[in-house]
């Protein structure tokens, strides 16, 4: 049987883990879009840098550590989470 995923919203603990390849999941973007974190620790306010696949090519983008592209916006481009439904039970 085939694992149910589900979009959840970004949490940056759980984005680490799912990088490492400890847990389940995909970082993405709120319209679906595959995004690949390469750095967690930039200087300045938005301290995480992915790249975000469009049209087949990669383009760096810069997030707040609550996965956003611009502070108090809530945009296509935030960064999300696809987990297995299974982690939303408690």
């Amino acid at each position: 049987m085939e694992t149910k995923m589900i979009i959840v919203p970004f949490d940056v603990e759980l984005a680490k883990k799912i990088t490492k390849g400890k847990i389940d999941g995909k970082v993405v973007t709120r319209d679906g879009g595959s995004a690949r974190i390469i750095c967690w620790d930039s200087e300045g306010d938005q301290p995480i840098i992915a790249l975000i696949k469009f049209h087949d090519k990669e383009y760096p983008h810069s997030f707040y550590q609550n996965g956003s592209l611009h502070d108090g916006d809530c945009l296509n481009g935030d960064l999300m989470l696809e987990i297995p439904e299974y982690m939303t039970f408690k």
